[in-house]
């Protein structure tokens, strides 16, 4: 695939993620529903531990959705206040992610 990556919550007792790998660059959308689902996937304990760091995740991908995206390879961490080990993770293994929903349909309408 084209475009491949994680989204990741790690710790000293944690890991999981959300991964992605497509043929077309996920969108900041893909990028918030990624959030949402890694946060749902851990221990309500945890995910308040990195209640800063998922708001500083989502507004990473939002900007990045305004200037085309992020190319690999690129990794950002928000590290939980407070916190040596616990934080969430992206990374950008291949390709691009995190465009605007329109230029993914665009890139489509090119294949």
């Amino acid at each position: 695939m084209e475009h491949r990556g994680r989204i990741q919550a790690q710790g000293k007792n944690l890991e999981e993620s959300e991964s992605w790998s497509q043929e077309f660059p996920p969108t900041c959308e893909d990028g918030f529903e990624m959030l949402k689902r890694l946060k749902e996937k851990i221990p309500k304990k945890e995910a308040k531990i990195r209640e800063k760091s998922f708001e500083k995740a989502k507004k990473f991908i939002q900007n990045a959705s305004e200037t085309n995206g992020i190319d690999a390879p690129s990794s950002v961490t928000f590290r939980a206040e407070g916190y040596i080990k616990e934080r969430i993770d992206i990374e950008v293994k291949k390709g691009r992610a995190f465009i605007k929903k329109q230029d993914q349909e665009e890139e489509e309408d090119t294949e």
